[in-house]
């Protein structure tokens, strides 16, 4: 006895889900593979632009250049917000980002982002409230870094689209979950576009808007919040304001906490004398940037261009510091460190500071795997070159 049947279009379907499949696959590849590059070729410019403007504060400026200045840096900022934001969506799509649970003083985290959004508040006619009803020395366990950035886009939101009134960031405890409530009076969502608050490259009256964006900061908080086991809705009533609302698993540290006192963020670093560093740039405009600060504060340096540079003056002189850039036109910045570490010269064991426009964490991965010992992402500021070399 025999059975028989005809499993062709079975096949051909199977056939299809697997063509699908690779295609899919292939097509988050390329979206990483342009989404890093993007990255890298927006960020080297703007480093020149954020290192010009920082070292053109320190010339003396007039109130007018001032103005200009603090213009230049609105906009530098905002553009590196833009990379960010794009660079965390393709980390989260990619399952890149992972949950660190902390303890939290959230207290101090509560009060240290109205402070910010009290100064950014200050030109405009908008009351900045904070009202938390936990208990004094509450705790939690949560990703600090995530839930400040959940908040940041939020209270961001408001302060966009509230040009007069009120914006309250409300802190409760709701069961076992803490709720964030962010409420303006500004002019608020219509109720047929509510539902694509949360969809990704989607800004929501966008003809009629005079504030322009990417539409991904509100697309990039929900998927934190969800990877934090959380949720976010929103309410909002045209023509009157919107009230986002966080919930998050609350999770209390009953451990014992002992503050470690912080250095001020604006402290000076001290600058040893003596300080001979070799700078590995290819591009012209960030090599006078980083040229321009090392002379203004009287540190000796030598620039090499490429590869074939670098591995002469490395046999040339010994250097304390050594700037690596990753992207050379010759060789890359891993290959040349790799090349340092393992070959007889006076500099096999100086300090290496990988210098790279990309900030993806494979990166810098990379960078501690080929033996250099810290990383710095461009754009960078004075204060942060610094406190890399000598902090």
């Amino acid at each position: 006895m025999a059975i028989e049947s005809d499993i062709s279009l079975q096949k051909d379907y199977e056939k299809q889900i697997l063509e699908a499949k690779l295609a899919a696959e292939n097509a988050q590849k390329a979206e990483e593979m342009f989404l890093a590059n993007m990255s890298h070729e927006i960020r080297t410019p703007l480093n020149a632009v954020v290192g010009m403007t920082s070292l053109l504060y320190t010339t003396n400026p007039s109130v007018e250049q001032k103005e200009y200045l603090d213009t230049l840096d609105h906009s530098a900022k905002f553009l590196i917000g833009l990379i960010s934001n794009i660079l965390d969506l393709s980390k989260i799509q990619a399952g890149k980002i992972d949950v660190k649970n902390e303890s939290i003083d959230l207290a101090k985290l509560l009060q240290s982002i109205y402070i910010t959004y009290k100064n950014r508040l200050r030109l405009k006619p908008v009351t900045l409230v904070l009202n938390n009803a936990l208990e004094e020395n509450a705790r939690m366990v949560a990703d600090p870094i995530l839930l400040q950035q959940v908040l940041n886009n939020v209270l961001s939101n408001a302060e966009k689209f509230t040009d007069e009134g009120s914006i309250e960031l409300n802190v409760n405890k709701q069961g076992e979950m803490l709720h964030f409530e962010i409420k303006d009076t500004g002019k608020g969502i219509k109720e047929e576009e509510q539902k694509d608050i949360f969809t990704k490259f989607k800004q929501l009256d966008a003809k009629s808007s005079k504030i322009k964006g990417t539409g991904l900061g509100l697309a990039i908080t929900k998927r934190l919040v969800e990877l934090m086991e959380g949720y976010v809705t929103v309410t909002s009533t045209y023509g009157q304001g919107t009230s986002f609302h966080i919930f998050l698993p609350f999770q209390t540290d009953h451990s014992e906490y002992i503050a470690t006192p912080k250095r001020e963020q604006n402290s000076n670093v001290v600058i040893p004398e003596a300080v001979k560093i070799l700078v590995v740039e290819d591009n012209l405009i960030n090599q006078k940037y980083i040229s321009r600060l090392l002379e203004k504060n009287d540190i000796e340096f030598v620039m090499a261009e490429n590869g074939h540079e670098t591995l002469k003056k490395i046999h040339e002189d010994t250097y304390d510091f050594i700037l690596m850039d990753i992207h050379l036109p010759d060789q890359n910045g891993y290959e040349l460190t790799k090349a340092i570490r393992k070959t007889e010269n006076p500099n096999s064991n100086s300090r290496i500071i990988a210098l790279t426009a990309s900030a993806m964490s494979d990166e810098k991965h990379l960078s501690f795997e080929a033996g250099m010992d810290d990383f710095l992402a461009k754009p960078f500021t004075p204060q942060d070159l610094f406190e890399k070399l000598f902090d």
